[in-house]
């Protein structure tokens, strides 16, 4: 079974944290939280109320830093531009790419996005590639869900014809399914939420993950904040409390909720 690895980069350091961290002003804002209302373990909604890992840790951070907060559901698609617009002051787990960078700030790294392939316990040896892209040239049966991002290894895999080996599901609780009942051989998944779905559909005992590397470089997510309603000074607030909460180890607690441990 993979084992989940996050990594956290704080460059101010834990003892410029401790000389500066009283010296931020009081948080008055009451901000405005964008949230994927779809997308456990990370974002989701239970009869309408905020629910996930990327929401306990924005929870704790401005529980600490004083703010006040209120949520928006947003569709994962939207929230940058929402952000940008100034519909949304906050969103959580969005990647710094060329397109985010204009109109956001972000925040110091809170966790790395991690892929694995998910395949039948029984087949996890026969089916532990070094590579995506050693499923080509075979008859492997890989599930996707539409829409899904795999990042450019994937894209490669693709283009170099592994587009025959794919089959589309409608969603991601779909694939769990279509492995059990051998219409695929194995399905790509963002591993923390992989192993959440396998939890609630009772296939943990079944189905795992394998060490085959989906992606070229992990993908790095970050806290964005719109520059049109939140200052600098927050960011540094926000920054601080992360450090924070790496030294006493609620950070870790958190993002390891729904850890394949579990």
């Amino acid at each position: 079974m993979k084992k989940s690895t996050y990594y956290f980069f704080f460059p101010a350091g834990i003892l410029l944290y401790q000389l500066f961290s009283s010296t931020f002003a009081a948080c008055t804002q009451t901000l405005n939280i964008a949230y994927d209302g779809h997308w456990p373990p990370y974002q989701y909604a239970i009869n309408n109320k905020p629910k996930g890992i990327d929401l306990v840790l924005i929870n704790h951070i401005m529980e600490r830093i004083g703010c006040n907060v209120i949520y928006k559901r947003v569709a994962h698609n939207r929230v940058a531009n929402d952000l940008k617009l100034g519909w949304a002051d906050v969103a959580l787990s969005l990647p710094r790419t060329l397109q985010n960078k204009s109109g956001l700030y972000f925040s110091n790294t809170i966790r790395q996005r991690q892929l694995s392939l998910f395949v039948l316990k029984k087949n996890a040896l026969r089916f532990n590639f070094p590579s995506l892209l050693d499923l080509l040239n075979t008859t492997f049966k890989l599930g996707t869900s539409l829409g899904g991002h795999y990042g450019p290894l994937y894209q490669q895999f693709v283009q170099r014809g592994g587009s025959l080996n794919i089959r589309s599901a409608d969603n991601d609780y779909e694939l769990p399914r279509l492995l059990i009942t051998k219409k695929l051989n194995g399905y790509l998944m963002e591993t923390q939420r992989g192993y959440y779905l396998l939890k609630k559909v009772r296939l943990l005992s079944q189905i795992t993950s394998t060490e085959t590397r989906i992606e070229s470089d992990p993908t790095a997510l970050y806290i964005a904040f719109s520059k049109k309603t939140v200052s600098r000074s927050l960011v540094k607030q926000v920054n601080a409390v992360l450090v924070d909460m790496q030294i006493d180890g609620t950070l870790e607690k958190i993002l390891n909720a729904y850890s394949p441990k579990r």
